[in-house]
């Protein structure tokens, strides 16, 4: 019984490690986007198996500044629809859905999405930002 329950606690402590290593590498790669390096963040983003929601927006990043808007509004798209539940995932997915737009030409579209972002997340970082920005222009 007493080596079950160590078993299981060593168990439990290896996946807790795993976690924190997984959350460390979502960290590590945003952190290389937001330096301009989307070359290792991409290269980080496959080796570290980096998925979800975050994988998502990490994907729609990495395309944007390759100049892929399409792939990009593929990604932040999937997110929206697949990881809805993921709330602090959702207001960059518009803010960056509705710069892309803007820049694509659609601006209606871009003003839709920075209507539901103000709407939805109103006091959030990506709603402030947009707030500023919407107000200058």
């Amino acid at each position: 019984m007493k080596r079950s329950g160590i078993v299981l606690f060593l168990l439990i402590l290896c996946l807790g490690g795993a976690l924190l290593a997984a959350g460390g590498a979502e960290q590590q790669v945003l952190s290389l986007l937001n330096a301009g390096r989307s070359a290792e963040a991409a290269e980080l983003l496959v080796s570290a198996d980096v998925t979800g929601a975050v994988g998502e927006f990490v994907r729609a990043r990495i395309a944007l500044d390759a100049g892929d808007s399409e792939k990009a509004l593929h990604h932040l798209s999937r997110l929206q629809a697949f990881y809805y539940r993921e709330v602090d995932w959702l207001p960059p997915a518009l803010y960056y859905e509705a710069l892309i737009c803007e820049k694509n030409g659609t601006p209606e579209t871009g003003v839709s999405a920075l209507q539901e972002l103000l709407a939805l997340y109103p006091e959030s970082l990506w709603g402030r930002k947009a707030r500023q920005e919407f107000e200058s222009n």
